[in-house]
């Protein structure tokens, strides 16, 4: 399984990134910061995704 390379996601190093206190934390805490971090990058997420989608769709136009 290929290791993500954490501090290549945009907006992770502001999101308090879990791998400081994984060691100490319990897996629920962990759980609900990967969740509030993905909640926060939400919105950056599907303006990428729909700009993808847009280009796609014109790339398949004939």
């Amino acid at each position: 399984m290929p290791r993500i390379d954490l501090a290549a996601i945009p907006g992770w190093t502001q999101a308090q990134p879990f791998a400081s206190s994984s060691a100490s934390g319990s897996s629920s805490e962990i759980r609900s910061r990967v969740l509030t971090w993905i909640y926060t990058q939400q919105r950056h997420l599907s303006l990428c995704l729909r700009r993808f989608c847009f280009e796609f769709r014109d790339f398949v136009k004939p």
